[in-house]
């Protein structure tokens, strides 16, 4: 979400670097920058970069910059966990304030996703127009398909906000967040990203076994 801010060029440091999840080794990496065409874009945006700016850097400073509020700290932790006692329910009102923005536009925090796709399903139901369902093709384990942070069913309205979940084309990356432009019985959706209407193609979810090291 922060790289939306720097406009455009932005990405997440992993697309821009060719690390993709994380799977590979220093060596793999080293090896694949060589002889493997799927990094060839990786290696030239390294190779021709003349200044890296990156976001939250300091997220990686050692000693970390901790907070020393307890209050925040405790809320924090008791949130993760779906169970906020009264005292940090008294805090959080206490920290209530009116917004300078419509009620569409206001980001809202939820302790578990569960709660997050239970708001999204509600507001989506409320939204006018047809509804509209993708449905992934799934293949493999199904215990390691439970690892997948794709849901099984994606539904959709024209109009309705979404968010990538994954890098999936120069300029399209984890975390960005558009409008439904278009839906269309038997086609792909077009999304809006930031006044760029974008056709989104079907895209492959691969899941990892890092102890086999195989898909």
């Amino acid at each position: 979400m922060a790289s939306l801010q720097l406009g455009v060029g932005a990405t997440t440091i992993h697309h821009w670097a060719g690390i993709v999840d994380g799977r590979y080794s220093h060596q793999t990496l080293a090896e694949l920058f060589q002889g493997d065409d799927r990094f060839a874009d990786a290696k030239k945006r390294i190779i021709e970069a003349q200044c890296l700016v990156i976001d939250e850097i300091s997220m990686r400073c050692l000693p970390a910059l901790l907070t020393c509020e307890s209050p925040l700290i405790k809320a924090v932790h008791e949130l993760c966990d779906g169970r906020p006692s009264e005292e940090t329910i008294q805090f959080l009102r206490s920290l209530d304030r009116p917004l300078n923005a419509s009620p569409e536009d206001i980001t809202r925090l939820y302790g578990t996703n569960f709660d997050a796709c239970v708001v999204n399903q509600d507001m989506l139901e409320q939204m006018n127009g047809e509804m509209f369902s993708f449905k992934a093709k799934d293949k493999g384990d199904i215990r390691k398909l439970l690892g997948c942070v794709a849901p099984k069913t994606l539904l959709l309205k024209e109009g309705a906000k979404v968010i990538l979940i994954k890098n999936i084309a120069a300029g399209l990356f984890n975390g960005m967040t558009g409008i439904v432009h278009r839906l269309e019985r038997g086609s792909p959706p077009v999304i809006n990203f930031n006044g760029n209407l974008v056709t989104v193609m079907e895209t492959t979810f691969d899941v990892y076994d890092s102890r086999e090291k195989k898909i």
